[in-house]
């Protein structure tokens, strides 16, 4: 995840990156508000998808049969991330 996150152009984490992300590592819910372009999105995704990754098959729910009803459920939620998104 850490070479993906170089590859795309991150150099040094934003002040809000540098407080969610072990925030969010670390199983905490964050509520956060930082300016537009502050890296908010990266400041949540990164960890959620560095979590996720290499867990598809552990992580998938299994397929409903005839017989066996499976119950579904999130992995993540996230509510409304910015403003902006949001409208």
């Amino acid at each position: 995840m850490v070479r993906n996150v170089e590859l795309s152009g991150y150099k040094v984490p934003t002040p809000i990156q540098r407080y969610c992300i072990p925030a969010i590592n670390m199983g905490h819910d964050v509520i956060a508000v930082a300016q537009t372009g502050s890296g908010k999105t990266a400041a949540y995704l990164i960890p959620i998808l560095n979590k996720l990754m290499g867990k598809a098959k552990k992580l998938a729910a299994p397929r409903p049969g005839i017989d066996t009803p499976v119950r579904a459920e999130p992995l993540v939620v996230i509510v409304c991330p910015s403003r902006e998104l949001a409208v």
